[in-house]
């Protein structure tokens, strides 16, 4: 044999060595749970900060920055939903603030900007879940149906959500399956070291979310059936041929021991949470926790949303239907597939049962975590109208599970049949994904937007007035004073819920005008459906539009933002203008002055920001027509670098409306340009009829345009 044929031999041998190690590894199922745990990590890291924090995720901040104590006293009062996630947001948050270090690598991990440093805690619990995911499918019917449940979770987009938001539910769905899989573990072995496990773990649920208890109480349904009580025989009897297959070792512990220790195990649980769980029920059915803001939901309705959520959580017709209705029959036919047992998987689960020393009928488990959640929830919602899907997510994972059991059930079939129901899974889910998750859109409340827009457009004798009350905190997340911006430092108010006892009308009206006194103009900032749910008949509202002028509205998505001038200062004194260089137009209008209320202290403007102008007005007799008022600002060198033409307040308050001899103040922000060369600008005005540029106002001393003394000096902008 030449030494070319040896070495092509050697090639070869190598390359099969190379296969068979590469081929055993992808058989074994853990390269696949770490391939999706992977694959999970980067779909709910992918956007995780584009979003804005929308309320109850800026609320939930606020809480994780209280002190210590305070948050530890959470642990036992009644009205405190998932303490343990907002005392671990606590650390999170501190250990952040006292590293750069670690902020600048949890950067890299989780996304550029603060929002993703804040969502990362709930990102780790999503992806943590996704191996426990596999542990209990494959505990339910083997390898291949944890692998395809582990699949399902790691794509679903109703986790994905809640993975890439600031609360508890990914951690609720990580101690469900934790506690479920450590459950199963106890009763299987019955040891004493399992048992503390379980209950340790299901302490920990508990704190988690007040609706963790469904979850111990679909266990605890579940318990008889997982047992089989009315199948206690020592083999495991294939129900087809009524054959017995023996086993030499004792399949379960004594159940008397078992129960003993169950027994034990509920009362180390219960006892200490006892006292909460009834402070909690009696200030849930008084209604103290939810403030009306629930409306009646009935269990059709329930389950109809839940289909949609867990399937898809929210795509556009007709991927909501196929998504929803392709998923719920899956779970239905997984469902008749583990309650069939049939040859198959019985052939799986009795290889189970001897290697693990398991007779627990571990899909009736599965049963329960799905009905019993949405059963219980639905039977609160009789006397307490509370629904949101979040509440159930508890009971996502057991979903999913059966929808798993269906594709293996198509899949014993025809292999063709599986990848068809796979096909109709996959294609809603991308959807969904691309249309929803991570759309370019905002789908959550836009504060980021809304508190950023009010910011550009800020000035000295504003107030910011939030109503409801309690969105405070999401103002409070983005409002920042100073900065690059040099953002004023204003008055936050707060309008109470018309829901409160004592306050009824008279109240209203004085805090409404304590709101506004002493200030020039007001930015009432709103959440369209908190504010219908609070004042279905808009009486804050349509108090400062219809007793003051409107002179801007924003819209964003969930937050609606109002820009209210007073025409003056109410209950207070009236401001002049700074520079007084009164003109009069033929047509009866007076110019008075202006006032250039610039933020920096020393009296410039930077370039690629709003330029606050404040123009006063007189006129003198009822005019007839609206007038635009044209304001140009130019460079040292006469270039024009800026040119708008609007109406008095934005065209909010057109100059018919004007009373007579009635001073006006009209403001105006104008966006300068970036890239400006410094120096002194200057600026002027021109007025017209409202649609007719060409036909120009003269001035009384002649000419049609008014050049204002005072130059504005502009700098470069440094962030």
């Amino acid at each position: 044999m030449s030494a070319q044929t040896s070495a092509s031999a050697v090639t070869q041998r190598r390359s099969r060595d190379l296969a068979g190690s590469f081929a055993s590894v992808i058989a074994r199922p853990w390269v696949w749970v770490a391939v999706l745990t992977l694959l999970g990590f980067l779909l709910r890291r992918y956007h995780l900060g584009s979003e804005s924090l929308w309320f109850d995720e800026a609320d939930i901040v606020e809480r994780a920055r209280q002190s210590l104590p305070t948050l530890l006293e959470g642990f036992t009062k009644a009205g405190e939903n998932g303490p343990l996630y907002t005392l671990m947001l606590h650390f999170w948050l501190a250990a952040i603030s006292a590293s750069p270090l670690l902020e600048r690598a949890l950067h890299v991990v989780f996304g550029h900007n603060q929002e993703a440093l804040v969502r990362g805690l709930a990102a780790i619990f999503g992806t943590a879940a996704i191996p426990l995911m596999y542990g209990l499918g494959w505990r339910v019917g083997g390898p291949l149906l944890g692998l395809l449940s582990a699949g399902l979770l790691t794509f679903n987009p109703f986790h994905i959500w809640h993975s890439q938001d600031a609360k508890m539910y990914t951690l609720l769905v990580f101690m469900t399956l934790a506690s479920s899989l450590l459950y199963l573990r106890a009763l299987d072995h019955n040891s004493v070291r399992l048992w503390l496990g379980y209950v340790v773990s299901t302490w920990i649920m508990l704190t988690v979310h007040s609706m963790a208890g469904l979850v111990l109480l679909a266990q605890i349904v579940a318990t008889p059936f997982l047992l089989g009580i009315r199948d206690q025989g020592s083999g495991i009897r294939d129900r087809g041929s009524g054959a017995e297959f023996s086993d030499p070792r004792p399949l379960i512990p004594d159940p008397r021991f078992r129960l003993v220790r169950w027994s034990w195990a509920m009362l180390l649980i219960l006892i200490p949470v006892l006292p909460i769980v009834w402070l909690r029920a009696a200030a849930l059915f008084e209604g103290a926790d939810v403030g009306g803001w629930y409306t009646p939901t009935g269990l059709t309705d329930i389950i109809g949303t839940i289909f949609v959520k867990f399937a898809v959580n929210q795509a556009t017709p007709p991927w909501e239907a196929i998504g929803s209705i392709s998923m719920g029959v899956l779970a239905l036919l997984g469902s008749i597939g583990l309650l069939r047992v049939n040859k198959q998987l019985k052939t799986q689960n009795h290889a189970l049962e001897r290697s693990e020393g398991s007779k627990l009928k571990t899909h009736y488990l599965v049963f329960s975590l799905w009905l019993t959640p949405i059963l219980a929830f639905w039977a609160v919602t009789l006397k307490l109208p509370l629904f949101q899907p979040r509440y159930l997510i508890m009971a996502l994972p057991a979903y999913l599970i059966l929808a798993a059991a269906g594709l293996l059930a198509l899949k014993r079939v025809h292999t063709a049949l599986a990848v068809a129901g796979a096909i109709l899974l996959g294609l809603p889910t991308i959807w969904a994904l691309a249309g929803v998750n991570y759309s370019a859109q905002a789908q959550k409340e836009d504060w980021r937007g809304a508190i950023g827009y009010m910011q550009d457009h800020l000035r000295l004798r504003d107030a910011i007035v939030v109503f409801p009350g309690y969105m405070e905190t999401s103002v409070n997340y983005y409002y920042r004073a100073g900065g690059p911006g040099d953002v004023p430092q204003v008055d936050v108010k707060t309008i109470p819920s018309l829901l409160t006892k004592g306050f009824g009308a008279n109240e209203l009206n004085e805090t409404l005008w304590e709101a506004v006194t002493c200030h020039e103009r007001a930015w009432v900032v709103t959440s369209p459906v908190r504010e219908a749910q609070e004042d279905p008949q808009h009486q804050v509202r349509e108090w400062f539009q219809y007793n003051w002028h409107t002179f801007d509205t924003q819209v964003f998505n969930g937050v609606t933002v109002y820009g209210i001038a007073f025409n003056g200062q109410p209950r207070c004194w009236f401001p002049e203008p700074d520079h007084k260089e009164p003109h009069s137009f033929t047509n009866g209008l007076d110019f008075q002055g202006y006032i250039y209320e610039l933020r920096r202290k020393d009296n410039t403007q930077p370039d690629a920001s709003y330029f606050p102008l404040t123009l006063y007005w007189r006129a003198q007799h009822k005019l007839d027509q609206d007038y635009q008022v044209r304001v140009m600002i130019k460079d040292p060198s006469g270039k024009l670098v800026v040119d708008e033409a609007l109406g008095a307040l934005n065209g909010y308050w057109p100059t018919s409306q004007w009373p007579p001899n009635t001073q006006i103040i009209d403001y105006r922000d104008l966006r300068l340009p970036g890239g400006l060369k410094p120096g002194d600008y200057t600026i002027s005005l021109q007025l017209y009829p409202k649609g007719q540029p060409d036909q120009l106002l003269n001035l009384k001393e002649g000419g049609s345009e008014i050049v204002l003394k005072a130059p504005l000096s502009v700098v470069p902008w440094k962030p």
